[in-house]
């Protein structure tokens, strides 16, 4: 991480999040991506912010523009890598699932792997 970035790390947290709910959808887009890339590299600097963070998270990922949404969706598995206590997404999860489950896109593809599953093992889907 560099050096300025490291000694300015609260004034950089605090512009992020003043730039959070901006109008225009590529500052919202590029605010998710520099989350995504701070708890990837350094998770301790948001663990004291994790919860208004995954609040915004939760919120950008159920955003309008589709590129906003997809970046936030990022932050999810960048969040289970960077080994933080699982503790913290407990109170969030039963709004997190169905965020998850409505965003989930699938290649043209895959319905046919499902198809081809359900036929290989037809007593799958009983449950």
């Amino acid at each position: 991480m560099p050096t300025a970035l490291y000694i300015n790390m609260d004034k950089f947290l605090q512009g992020l999040f003043l730039l959070a709910n901006d109008s225009v959808a590529d500052v919202r887009k590029l605010v998710c991506a520099a989350l995504v890339q701070l708890i990837e590299v350094q998770p301790g600097y948001l663990q004291p912010l994790m919860k208004n963070v995954i609040e915004y998270m939760l919120q950008a990922s159920r955003d309008t523009d589709e590129e906003v949404a997809l970046e936030a969706c990022e932050f999810w598995s960048a969040f289970c890598d960077a080994q933080l206590p699982p503790e913290i997404l407990k109170e969030f999860l039963p709004r997190l699932i169905p965020v998850l489950l409505s965003n989930m896109t699938y290649a043209d593809d895959d319905e046919a792997l499902f198809d081809a599953d359900v036929r290989t093992f037809p007593g799958f889907l009983c449950c």
